[in-house]
């Protein structure tokens, strides 16, 4: 019988993959927008398979509703005056708050 691999190392594992899907969507976002999109996907996938946390840091990189890879200036931009959450999508054109989301869905 197999030996179970433990849960944290599991996680540890995800998270390497993760980051690492999220470094090749920053790479291949230039000539591949929608490559990079899925990389954001397979990314999602492995974390909700293993109960791994995406990172803050690689959370602010795309969209929770749709999974595409935010780009400054690009895909999304920035507003800093008095919001909550300030990004707003272009690919969706909504306004990510805290209240609101695309599509109509609550969060």
């Amino acid at each position: 019988m197999a030996r179970k691999i433990p849960r944290e190392k599991v996680q540890k594992i995800a998270r390497e993959r993760i980051r690492k899907l999220f470094e090749e969507a920053e790479k291949a976002f230039r000539e591949h927008p929608e490559r990079s999109d899925r990389y954001v996907q397979i990314a999602w996938k492995i974390a909700t398979k293993n109960k791994a946390r995406i990172p803050r840091e690689l959370k602010r990189k795309f969209c929770r509703h749709c999974k595409s890879f935010w780009m400054p200036g690009k895909t999304v931009s920035l507003h800093v005056p008095r919001m909550q959450a300030p990004y707003s999508n272009f690919l969706l054109n909504f306004i990510e708050l805290k209240e609101e989301a695309c599509d109509g869905f609550s969060l």
